[in-house]
């Protein structure tokens, strides 16, 4: 039953659905909007611009990660200022890796675990 939801949401682009069932997380429907530009690659470049605070890094993360799912073989370059605001979106995203076992089983990694992924943060590259 999951994955004929988890189909129909990808062919709808439903990404409320697809996070929810793959992180169990809500979003709102701006969230949403972040999520379904980056996820499903609808723009060559996206701007967001909000306040502080606003969940921003987080929808960059959930996008990524399901962008990862859908695509194979693409490089994803996270370009900041600085190293310290780029590390925020990696920490998103290795605390939702190790959260599913679906992109831990993606994950390139000579030893497996959540340590091993802990370890991975500090580092500049994770490979699918």
């Amino acid at each position: 039953m999951i994955n004929i939801l988890v189909e129909e949401a990808v062919r709808t682009k439903n990404v409320k659905v697809l996070v929810k069932s793959i992180f169990n997380i809500e979003l709102t429907e701006k969230e949403e909007e972040i999520v379904r530009e980056i996820a499903f690659d609808e723009h060559k470049r996206v701007i967001i611009c909000a306040m502080t605070r606003y969940g921003k890094s987080m929808c960059v993360a959930l996008g990524i990660l399901l962008y990862i799912l859908f695509n194979k073989n693409k490089r994803i370059k996270i370009i900041a200022p600085i190293i310290q605001q780029s590390s925020v979106i990696r920490i998103h995203l290795s605390n939702f890796i190790t959260s599913s076992p679906i992109l831990m089983d993606l994950l390139n990694l000579e030893v497996h675990g959540i340590e091993r992924i802990k370890k991975e943060i500090s580092k500049t590259r994770l490979t699918f």
